[in-house]
């Protein structure tokens, strides 16, 4: 050996002084490296290579490992906690949505007492007028709230939702109370209607058009509850009332958890007319046809005329309460048309023409379609996914009174890719270090005296070409350029905005690590190439890292293709996923040749893995920094949005509910009279 080999040797073993049998097997193993290049041992210059050795001392391994180690404690923790927190709103949001779901006055009664939601909900919303759907906790609130006319109106409701026999309506002291408390309401009289037939058809009544009346005396009944109602002075639902309440009791509305968490416990309050009459029974359309019916029969059609006026009566009453949010408009609407239906065919047959024709305007006029409204549905026309869900919107609603909306959402959902994408690189950084330091003593030894072969440019490359490069490729194709279709939302072509972008944040992360672990492998062959540190497929990672790259544009592509059928959606997006999956599959390959390399072969990756670890926490840490970052925005989006938030109105559940039922009030009105 020279004697510059030979100091080279002695320079990189510096950490094994004092072990002579393992620093002899490390010159031996390095010796045997420089030899395997091929050149004659006289021709080998290392003079930089020993310059920078000498000028700098190898790193001491404990404050190193000591550093590394609270790094990724702090770390773990951060991404625990912002783990845990979101994970915590989506177990309560997943509890509170079941409950909206089957409803309060359902057959899963008592669905969330003693458990972790009923214990959340004290903690944030103690002031909560109904927290489940316990009978007792609504029975107990109107006995402590005896003059609360909306607690009074869920109560009745609630007992006629119960009585599965039917129900008797109310007894004389709920009717003496109703006129005490909420003189002239008609929706006592409406809500009797129920029970009342449900003891003329024998049980609760049911969406069936063939029914047999059992009890006449339960029928006429209902029919002069009927009545009452639509000669009541006015109508008044205060399930709106209450809606707002059971909101206000919680903190203000701030991000977009607090909104899909609030919402449900207002949601799933019911009200004497929904929007959608196919969640509950046809009580009172059955009453109405089955009268029709008879009437028809008797050929009364004066008795067939006073029910009809009945009807528009208690319609126009119905659709002016929906100003209060309890009542829908739409649902009113669609009430009113059902019912009209039966009395028009009824007028047509007793040879009633010009009345038949004037109801057939109106049933016309009050189709689901006509309302002054519009679809919106799953286009570019609506950036928000929540908007989009809606099965109608006001005319005049604008593109821009939507973007805050959709801005929200998708900071929300940036913020969980990227906290996923934190944990994904933890478990990376995880097998990282596990090869960077479980190699035996010899081995750590030799990487720890070759570090220093790198120098503040190698780490700028790392740095560069691993976190910098794939942060603005990522940014600049999708915030920046129509392919990262933030113009068009989430709701684009059947939700292809929504996979685009899940296939572009995915892509970004393996592009991400691949260049981690590509350039540290690139710079160690630069600086270490007379160690026989090449080969290792690196031209594989080149081009699986360029492939994982071009993936991001090429998933926002798809808006230019004119692609509609959803199979071709399929194939071409599975195609994309393609291309980033061969960056996973060079990282699969690297990571099963490092822990396969024998001990005599694993100074390479030793070195490497020792190198990109420090990098690799800062990537972690780059991730949290834009979760907090995007966390910033989607509370700032959400506090630009006029349309959602419950804050965005005082009568109805947000601003958008109230302005389409706003459109339907004054559209079904104006049909009505």
């Amino acid at each position: 050996m020279t004697p510059e080999i030979e100091r080279f040797a002695d320079l990189a073993t510096r950490p094994l002084k004092g072990r002579p049998d393992r620093e002899a097997e490390a010159k031996t193993e390095l010796f045997a490296r420089i030899s395997h290049i091929g050149a004659p041992l006289d021709m080998i210059d290392l003079s930089v290579p020993v310059a920078r050795l000498e000028q700098v001392q190898p790193p001491k391994p404990w404050p190193r490992r000591v550093a590394m180690l609270a790094v990724s404690l702090v770390l773990l923790i951060a991404t625990a906690v912002m783990t845990t927190a979101v994970a915590i709103d989506a177990v309560i949001s997943v509890k509170a949505q079941m409950r909206s779901m089957f409803g309060y006055y359902s057959s899963m009664s008592d669905l969330d007492q003693g458990d972790f939601l009923a214990r959340w909900l004290e903690r944030e919303a103690s002031g909560m007028p109904l927290k489940s759907d316990s009978s007792q906790e609504l029975e107990e609130a109107v006995r402590v709230n005896p003059e609360d006319v909306a607690l009074f109106q869920q109560q009745l409701m609630r007992e006629r939702s119960v009585a599965t026999a039917g129900w008797n309506g109310l007894s004389a002291a709920q009717k003496e109370k109703a006129d005490r408390i909420d003189p002239g309401n008609g929706f006592y009289d409406f809500v009797e209607v129920h029970g009342h037939f449900d003891r003329a058809v024998g049980g609760r009544s049911s969406r069936s058009t063939s029914i047999t009346i059992k009890d006449e005396k339960a029928f006429a009944a209902a029919l002069d509850a009927l009545g009452r109602a639509a000669s009541a002075v006015r109508f008044h639902d205060a399930s709106g009332e209450l809606k707002r309440r059971q909101l206000e009791a919680f903190p203000q509305q701030e991000d977009f958890f607090d909104h899909v968490l609030h919402l449900p416990f207002a949601a799933n309050i019911p009200s004497s007319v929904p929007r959608y009459r196919f969640f509950y029974t046809r009580g009172e359309e059955q009453l109405i046809a089955e009268q029709v019916k008879r009437l028809e029969k008797d050929g009364d059609w004066g008795g067939m005329l006073l029910l009809r006026d009945q009807l528009l009566s208690l319609s126009r009453l119905l659709v002016e309460d929906s100003v209060s949010g309890g009542v829908s408009a739409q649902g009113a609407g669609e009430w009113a048309r059902t019912n009209l239906k039966e009395i028009e065919k009824g007028l047509d047959s007793l040879g009633q023409a010009d009345e038949a024709a004037e109801l057939v305007t109106i049933t016309n006029g009050l189709s689901m379609m006509d309302y002054g409204l519009r679809q919106l549905g799953w286009s570019e026309e609506s950036p928000s996914l929540r908007v989009s869900e809606w099965e109608d919107v006001p005319d005049d609603l604008k593109y821009g009174e939507l973007v805050p909306a959709g801005k929200t959402e998708r900071a929300f959902i940036q913020r969980l890719l990227v906290l996923s994408g934190a944990q994904i690189l933890l478990v990376i950084v995880l097998f990282t270090a596990i090869e960077a330091f479980r190699r035996p003593r010899r081995v750590a030894g030799m990487a720890k005296g070759l570090m220093p072969l790198l120098d503040w440019r190698d780490r700028l490359w790392i740095v560069g070409l691993g976190i910098v490069l794939p942060w603005t490729w990522f940014l600049v194709f999708v915030g920046m350029t129509p392919l990262g279709m933030r113009d068009l939302g989430f709701a684009f072509q059947d939700g292809a905005g929504m996979i685009a972008f899940l296939v572009q944040s995915c892509s970004a992360l393996i592009f991400f690590v691949v260049m981690i672990v590509w350039t540290g492998y690139w710079r160690w062959e630069k600086r270490g190439g007379f160690l026989a540190f090449h080969g290792g497929a690196m031209l594989l990672g080149r081009i699986s890292g360029i492939m994982a790259a071009l993936a991001i544009p090429a998933a926002g592509v798809f808006r230019y293709l004119g692609i509609t059928d959803d199979e071709d959606m399929a194939y071409y997006y599975l195609g994309v996923s393609g291309l980033a999956a061969t960056g996973l599959l060079w990282l699969v390959w690297v990571t099963v040749l490092n822990l396969c390399t024998p001990q005599s072969n694993a100074l390479r990756a030793n070195v490497v893995m020792r190198t990109v670890l420090p990098v690799m926490l800062g990537g972690v840490a780059t991730l949290l920094l834009c979760a907090a970052v995007l966390y910033s925005a989607e509370r700032r989006w959400f506090a630009r949005d006029m349309l959602l938030p419950s804050g965005t109105s005082e009568t109805h559940m947000n601003a958008l509910e109230e302005r389409v039922e706003r459109v339907a009030r004054e559209r079904v009105l104006e049909l009505l009279d």
